[in-house]
């Protein structure tokens, strides 16, 4: 008697929410530079009590993003 089995899984390339260009700053503001790494003031502070918006101060791309709420790898 032989008894032979398999169980695996495999991914490449997987995006989590949303795919990568979907939050993507516009081109034309890649033009700031070193301006978009500046914290600003959050207009959400307050309002929103936890994640990625809850600071008092973001760095101003994340606010820029078309979907500033979701987060990235590297803020």
């Amino acid at each position: 008697m032989l008894e032979v089995g398999y169980a695996g899984h495999q991914g490449r390339k997987l995006v989590y929410g949303v795919s990568i260009n979907d939050n993507q700053l516009p081109t034309s503001l890649l033009a700031l530079g070193p301006a978009l790494d500046v914290r600003v003031n959050n207009p959400f502070f307050g309002l929103i009590t936890g994640g990625n918006l809850a600071t008092a101060q973001l760095p101003r791309h994340r606010l820029l993003r078309p979907y500033p709420e979701i987060g990235d790898w590297r803020t």
